[in-house]
Formats: C-alpha cells, sequence, structure tokens
C-alpha cells in the first residue's frame, strides 16, 4: 500500500490549483482578447477605410 503523508497531499492539491488557476486566466485572457479586442480592431480599420473612401469622393465633387 502506499502511504501519503499530510505534506505531499497539501504540496499535490497546491501544486493542482496553482495549474487550474493559471489555466483559467489564460483562456480568460485569449477570450477576451480573440473575441472582443479584434473585432474592435478589424471595425477600426473598416471604419478609416471608409473614410477615406468618402474623402476621396468629397474631393471629386
Amino acid at each position: 500500500m502506499l502511504s501519503f503523508s499530510l505534506g505531499t497531499i497539501i504540496f499535490q492539491l497546491i501544486t493542482m490549483l496553482i495549474l487550474v488557476a493559471l489555466s483559467i486566466f489564460i483562456v480568460t485572457f485569449l477570450v477576451k482578447y480573440l473575441i472582443i479586442s479584434l473585432p474592435k480592431r478589424r471595425n477600426k480599420e473598416i471604419l478609416d477605410k471608409l473614410d477615406e473612401i468618402s474623402k476621396k469622393l468629397d474631393q471629386r465633387k
């Protein structure tokens, strides 16, 4: 039989909690960056291009 001391059990729990917290942090960061930030940046680029086109059309008049 394997016998575990209290110290090794606490150490395993602490390392497991650290890994879980780190993975949750990474997943939330990726979700915020990929789902929220990138579409805003794309929308801003599209709006800038549309502004340029409208300015060029205004100059032709």
